[in-house]
């Protein structure tokens, strides 16, 4: 008996046939029903896909939940499936058919004409025209585009309530021969007192943007010391 695979490689792309084929050989698919006109099968890939095969009247309509089938056509679970059949001996009605078109499905889950059927399918024809690419914007909106997002991206202004504080680890600075500073910040509460100082994170373009002129002139002189790969993330080391 000629085998499905022989009269319906031509329905599928190479890439999809070879995919199928190793799925195939690895094992992946496990048929749960098959009869001589009708399949049902697991198809394990990056999940479980499930795919179906329905013989009826000279056509043999294929169906899988994967987006390739539905948007594309035949997939590489519905050779793997198919290879699967020959194997076992399902689908004998369709091998000797003397024309056989492989036709995909796509699940329409509002067709209850027999409840019987599973999964019930709606036929479409193998063939996918791509609908036409969007249109490009205009050259001035990609460029408000760029510019909105690289406002977007500006972290949030520094709040006008906290205030940095200049630590100077006395131990340390005796032990390194150096003087070790960390930056820290505080926030002002709204009952006059202050949060526990924590240590500050400062990016090079805030600090033009502080609200405190003697923290814009220490922190831009303290920019270009190099940082002590000993010390924590917001110390510097001064020589």
């Amino acid at each position: 008996m000629i085998s499905l695979a022989s009269r319906l490689a031509g329905d599928f792309d190479s890439g999809s046939r070879s995919r199928g084929h190793q799925y195939y050989r690895e094992g992946l698919v496990r048929i749960q029903y098959g009869s001589d006109s009708q399949l049902e099968a697991r198809v394990r890939g990056s999940q479980n896909y499930l795919v179906t095969l329905d013989w009826d009247r000279g056509d043999l309509v294929g169906w899988c939940d994967c987006a390739y089938c539905e948007s594309e056509g035949p997939c590489k679970h519905l050779w793997a499936t198919i290879l699967s059949a020959d194997a076992q001996g399902y689908l004998s009605e369709a091998g000797p058919a003397e024309e056989l078109l492989l036709e995909s499905g796509v699940y329409d889950p509002d067709d209850d004409e027999d409840e019987e059927d599973w999964p019930h399918l709606k036929r479409k024809s193998t063939g996918f025209v791509a609908p036409p690419p969007a249109p490009k914007p205009p050259a001035w909106r990609r460029e408000l585009d760029q510019i909105a997002a690289g406002c977007a991206a500006l972290p949030a202004p520094w709040p006008a309530k906290r205030e940095i504080i200049y630590i100077v680890d006395a131990a340390g600075s005796r032990s390194a021969g150096a003087l070790l500073l960390s930056i820290c910040s505080r926030d002002r509460k709204l009952d006059g007192t202050w949060t526990r100082h924590s240590a500050a994170s400062i990016q090079r373009h805030q600090i033009a943007h502080l609200p405190e002129p003697e923290d814009r002139e220490i922190l831009a002189a303290l920019a270009g010391v190099r940082e002590d790969a000993s010390s924590s993330p917001a110390s510097r080391r001064l020589n």
